[in-house]
């Protein structure tokens, strides 16, 4: 577990830029650290009818897309597919 000021870590929630996120996920990953993330997309409708927010994960059947409004807004990191 990584320490900050000599208290362990056990997961980390984050918000903001995506780039920013997608930085702090690579330092928790390589800690061993689990890390939650808060989406904020575009939001025509914010009822999951217009499909403008979606966000692409790794699901059980491969690659899918959630929408943020509806099954977000926090996503598990590592679930998210960044690029």
């Amino acid at each position: 577990m990584a320490k900050l000021l000599n208290e362990p870590w056990d997961i980390i929630y984050s918000c903001g830029p995506i780039p920013m996120m997608k930085a702090v996920r690579e330092l928790a990953r390589d800690d061993g650290i689990a890390m939650e993330v808060s989406l904020e997309e575009y939001m025509a409708c914010g009822i999951g009818a217009c499909y403008g927010c979606v966000v692409r994960v790794r699901g059980n059947n491969g690659e899918e897309y959630k929408r943020v409004c509806k099954e977000g807004l926090v996503f598990d990191a590592e679930v998210v597919i960044w690029s």
